[in-house]
């Protein structure tokens, strides 16, 4: 977060070195991880933590004034400030209320699956922006999160479970900044992403498009969790086409910046989002 203000105000010769030598003393909030998914630390507790649960449940009242119309929609969930405007979160609100209308055409009831949901923050908005639509929300989550996703969204359907939404036939499957923490991401939308499912949008991921894809550590101190964890920085046109080996066809890219700075990563990476429609069914 340090680095981020002094990016502002410090010329860019000057803040390479800067950037450098704060790193040095303290920790890089991204960093490129050689030994990929085979790094061993005692601070990487990942997500199912009560603390992150609380700090997303304390906000939750603030956050649903906030994306309630007609409000701005440039928040982000997991700021410590809604006060802020965020353009890169008002991008990915937008882009998702594409998605939405573009698998709710036709339909007076919208079925989404929001794999890796937290409490239900998509949930929220889904049923925000479409109004005059039945929004039916299933949520996959990590066993921490289920008492307060049913607390704040008492008739989404959430469970630790994944194998549970297996039998649905979905509308819309959104993967938001969760799919990349799974070693087996490959394996993962291979399972979950049945014939059942119409279309997939997967979002707020940071890819590269010149290397290979590897492994990087995210340390989100400034968001106020207290922890850290590996995630996969994929290469972009790799990913694509494991779509589409799963009957997918891309119908839409959606570009929101170039991410943060990933300490001696081999590429830079940006922020991407893409939708995907299901062409042709494949045996599961």
């Amino acid at each position: 977060m340090i680095i981020k203000y002094i990016k502002l105000y410090c010329p860019p010769i000057l803040f390479k070195y800067l950037k450098l030598l704060i790193i040095k003393f303290t920790y890089a909030e991204w960093e490129y991880i050689e030994k990929g998914w085979g790094y061993k630390s005692n601070n990487l507790k990942g997500w199912n933590l009560k603390l992150i649960v609380e700090l997303q449940l304390n906000k939750w009242a603030d956050f649903t004034k906030r994306v309630e119309a007609p409000q701005n929609l440039a928040v982000n969930h997991e700021s410590n400030n809604y006060k802020d405007l965020d353009l890169i979160s008002q991008n990915l609100i937008l882009s998702f209320s594409y998605a939405c209308f573009v698998a709710s055409q036709k339909k007076s009831n919208l079925k989404i699956l929001d794999w890796g949901g937290g409490i239900g923050h998509y949930g929220y908005i889904a049923k925000s922006i479409l109004p005059e639509i039945n929004v039916e929300y299933f949520c996959y989550d990590l066993d921490a999160f289920g008492k307060a996703a049913q607390e704040v969204m008492p008739d989404m359907h959430f469970s630790a479970d994944p194998s549970s939404f297996l039998n649905e036939t979905l509308d819309l499957v959104i993967a938001s900044s969760s799919l990349w923490y799974d070693q087996y991401w490959e394996a993962t939308l291979e399972k979950f992403l049945t014939n059942n499912t119409n279309y997939i949008y997967i979002t707020r991921m940071v890819f590269v498009e010149k290397c290979e894809s590897f492994v990087a550590i995210q340390r989100p101190y400034s968001m106020g969790y207290k922890t850290e964890y590996l995630c996969w920085i994929l290469n972009k046109n790799y990913f694509i086409s494991v779509l589409e080996k799963l009957g997918f066809s891309l119908q839409r890219e959606f570009y929101f910046g170039p991410a943060t700075d990933i300490y001696r990563a081999p590429e830079q990476g940006k922020i991407w989002g893409f939708l995907f429609k299901r062409v042709s069914l494949v045996s599961v």
